[in-house]
């Protein structure tokens, strides 16, 4: 077999799992990273002692990690451990009302209170949809290689009982007559930029995902993973360069043969994977001048989803709660119609937000230094296609989440401030590359139209393949490596034909 040359742009989580795979294959493999670091969303800042993480940092399906450091003849344990933790997160709700949430049901009725008999029928009703849409979506969807035509045959062979219909939202409101469970269980679309009242039904499987593999952190942080993914990718003869940024793939007789970067110069490539956000990929990276592309049509006619707003704090000593707190703290506003509404249609910060909390020393001692803490706060917020100022609005910002994070806690939290660092949808456009800072690409598929993302094998381009953002299966740590492993095996199918 010809050794294929491939370019890779971007060192997020997707472009080193696709080139993990890919020098394994025997494949000359090169990375180009915009940025002095890698890592992307996963990458991880520590200051003073203090490690915060700036993207996903729940493992789970842990089992992709393996079977991608088996494909490289290496064990993912001799490269980083993972700490399972329960409960996965704790809702805490207006009236200061808490719902542990477990990763098996049983235990969220033995350590919770919320439910009346009728949730609790519901409870188990409702989880064995989310196995249903699992069990078919899981793994003859993601797993596989895809094109929409595809999938519009999976949508009918589903039974009228899994609602494909009705959002997310909607499903949850249909099982459970308490208005805390029905927003806790209908929240999902949110953790990928979508509205939970219009995304539709597939988010359903994240408590099933959760079921089988419960889930973990990798000791050590996020940092760690991506140290042993770049390790792994070098040791096997992959190449990557920073401060590469690249302006352009170059596409000759609608075929990807290579990158031009910003200082002029060219990478010659049999085969171009972009690890960048699809939307910015058609939009920025596609010569359209040239030839008309039904991709580049499409991405500009995509909406792009939320954007995401995180803050960290270093604090001088140990917080002491008002009430007990997780690692993980999914915060519901007083209304959350009204806060999906700022979101998504009038695009404004919202006053009374949902937001998760975050304890990193609840689950990971080395968080920060000894006698200190460390919080973390993730807000979905409009992306620039709004009107917010976000170089004066984030100072604004961030001093009403100081009054929001104050009322659980009794230590005064502004005046053992040591560190601050944030990150809002302007930073996420510069250093990710997200277009217009949508922290997940476009806008999540709606009920009626639940396929919104491009196929990791360009339809229109050949030799051209996304595993980044917006890309198939989707977003979170197990639909990247999924994505990955699709683009990979299209690349061997294809090499294979034309030998």
């Amino acid at each position: 077999m010809k050794s294929l040359r491939i370019v890779i742009v971007g060192s997020g989580l997707g472009g080193l799992a696709a080139g993990i795979r890919l020098v394994s294959e025997g494949y000359q493999v090169t990375i180009l990273e915009k940025n002095a670091l890698p890592g992307g969303c996963l990458r991880t800042k520590e200051i003073n002692g203090f490690r915060f993480n700036y993207g996903a940092e729940i493992i789970t399906a842990p089992f992709l990690f393996d079977q991608l450091f088996e494909l490289a003849g290496k064990n993912r344990r001799d490269y980083f451990d993972l700490l399972p933790f329960e409960p996965v997160f704790q809702a805490i709700f207006p009236d200061k009302k808490r719902f542990a949430f477990f990763s098996d049901p049983k235990k969220m009725l033995q350590w919770n209170n919320l439910f009346s008999q009728e949730d609790e029928r519901a409870l188990f009703s409702y989880f064995q949809t989310s196995g249903q849409i699992f069990n078919k979506v899981f793994y003859d969807y993601c797993l596989k290689p895809i094109q929409e035509k595809t999938f519009q045959s999976f949508v009918p062979s589903f039974s009228k009982k899994l609602q494909t219909q009705k959002s997310s939202l909607q499903i949850a409101e249909a099982y459970f007559t308490t208005p805390e469970l029905q927003n806790l269980f209908g929240f999902w679309p949110l953790l990928a930029g979508g509205n939970p009242k219009d995304s539709g039904f597939l988010f359903d499987m994240i408590p099933s995902i959760l079921y089988h593999w419960g889930a973990s952190i990798p000791v050590g942080g996020m940092k760690r993973v991506l140290d042993a993914l770049l390790s792994v990718f070098r040791e096997l003869g992959g190449d990557i360069l920073y401060n590469s940024e690249v302006q352009e793939i170059q596409v000759f007789n609608r075929t990807a043969s290579g990158v031009r970067l910003v200082d002029g110069s060219i990478r010659h490539a049999d085969i171009v994977i972009s690890d960048v956000d699809a939307l910015s990929t058609f939009r920025f990276l596609i010569d359209s001048d040239k030839s008309n592309y039904a991709s580049v049509t499409q991405a500009k006619e995509k909406i792009p989803g939320a954007s995401v707003f995180t803050y960290h704090l270093g604090l001088s000593c140990p917080l002491e709660e008002k009430i007990s707190l997780a690692g993980y703290n999914v915060i519901f506003p007083e209304n959350l119609d009204v806060f999906l509404s700022d979101l998504f249609h009038r695009k404004t910060l919202s006053a009374d937000p949902f937001f998760i909390l975050k304890i990193p020393s609840k689950t990971d001692v080395y968080a920060s230094p000894h006698g200190c803490e460390a919080l973390s706060v993730v807000i979905p917020v409009p992306n620039l296609s709004g009107d917010i100022l976000w170089e004066r609005e984030s100072y604004i910002f961030r001093t009403h989440l100081l009054e929001l994070l104050q009322d659980y806690f009794i230590t005064d939290l502004r005046k053992n401030i040591l560190i601050e660092d944030f990150t809002d949808p302007l930073r996420m456009w510069t250093e990710n590359g997200s277009y217009l800072g949508a922290a997940f690409s476009m806008m999540p598929g709606s009920a009626k139209k639940p396929l919104n993302r491009f196929p990791n094998r360009c339809k229109d381009i050949h030799n051209l393949y996304l595993v980044g953002a917006g890309s198939h299966p989707g977003p979170s740590i197990p639909g990247v490596l999924m994505g990955a492993a699709n683009a990979v095996s299209q690349i061997k199918a294809e090499a294979l034909r034309t030998i």
